[in-house]
């Protein structure tokens, strides 16, 4: 039963609809986002969503506080029901539960206005207005369609992996495409794909990872993994979105690094000379858990320096082409970068 309520739960939230996967705006989004390998349109993908798509904190914050407060309301409510003499707490408790649940839901509504309200700012006051309370509205919205994600350019876990799981559906047809879960106090879903026997899953912003990389990430031991597939009619026309679950997964062990080579690979794609006087690092910066998400394959890899290369353009922006030297060392989990820049006289 809890089996069949977890699947029910993640095919409302995560699995996209045939209407999300045949939403055009998506699929001119996956034309552009179309690489000429695996390891380029995989990339791509986390690449666009981590430039493009923002964490809607306002709806993650908030759901998750309405469900503690109900939750707490349940409980103390249960509490007093159960007492023997109940007349002890009277109309006064229930009038203060009341009260709260009423008071949190007016400051809810007033920090989602507050928040909301410079979004929409240019707009003229009418439009303005209903825009908001679109927005507001939508901010409770266990499942969010598509083209509402394309259009806030905000996301939560869930959003996240209907948006990746649809471009998927649009770039792989033929594919499954898995949903990989864990429920236990916190929870979270991201969306992977199969390639040659291999799970490469993507969650949100670069790098593109493995299991064992992706549940280090997390903290998790395993994790539930639901497969979907294209469901067509006899004419080859789409139908519907089939939900499975198949199986469970467990971590194995972290990858460890080679940092010599991953330096060297980024220096090459980057087209560093790797040569500089300097005895101190113009620049540093720690990556955390990198080491774990380093591995010998080419989607991983590929998507893993490009990670570090937006990074280093993220602080040095239009001074990439003075880096003369880079150095990537390990220190446990995570990668520390070094980077020289040539002097005024080129060194």
């Amino acid at each position: 039963m809890i089996r069949k309520f977890k699947s029910w739960t993640d095919k409302k939230q995560s699995c996209p609809t045939v209407e999300d996967i045949e939403n055009k705006e998506l699929g001119k989004l996956a034309k552009r986002l179309k690489g000429d390998s695996d390891k380029e349109t995989l990339t791509n993908i986390l690449e666009w969503q981590d430039r493009n798509i923002q964490s809607w904190k306002e709806r993650r914050i908030l759901v998750g506080i309405i469900c503690v407060l109900l939750l707490s309301y349940s409980v103390i409510y249960y509490l007093i029901s159960s007492v023997k003499n109940p007349a002890i707490f009277g109309d006064l408790s229930s009038a203060s539960l009341n009260g709260v649940l009423f008071g949190a839901a007016i400051l809810s509504l007033a920090y989602l206005m507050m928040s909301y309200y410079p979004i929409f700012r240019a707009e003229p006051l009418i439009v303005r207005i209903k825009k908001i309370l679109r927005m507001m509205k939508d901010t409770f919205q266990l499942s969010l369609p598509v083209n509402k994600i394309l259009d806030y350019r905000m996301a939560i876990c869930r959003d996240y992996a209907k948006l990746t799981a649809a471009l998927l559906f649009n770039l792989y047809p033929n594919a499954k495409i898995y949903f990989f879960n864990f429920f236990k106090i916190q929870r979270h879903v991201a969306t992977a794909i199969k390639i040659d026997g291999k799970y490469y899953i993507l969650d949100q912003t670069l790098p593109v990872l493995t299991i064992d990389g992706w549940l280090i990430r997390w903290n998790r031991r395993d994790a539930d993994v639901y497969a979907s597939e294209l469901i067509r009619n006899s004419e080859g026309k789409l139908v519907g979105v089939d939900f499975k679950y198949p199986k469970k997964v467990f971590l194995h062990s972290g990858k460890v690094a080679d940092a010599d080579k991953l330096a060297a690979e980024v220096a090459e794609m980057l087209k560093i000379k790797q040569i500089s006087q300097k005895e101190k690092p113009d620049y540093e910066t720690l990556l955390k858990n990198y080491a774990i998400y380093y591995e010998d394959d080419d989607i991983t890899k590929r998507s893993l320096m490009k990670a570090i290369k937006n990074k280093l353009e993220s602080e040095l922006c239009s001074n990439m082409d003075k880096i003369s030297k880079i150095e990537i060392n390990q220190d446990k989990s995570d990668l520390i970068v070094k980077v020289y820049l040539r002097t005024e006289r080129g060194e």
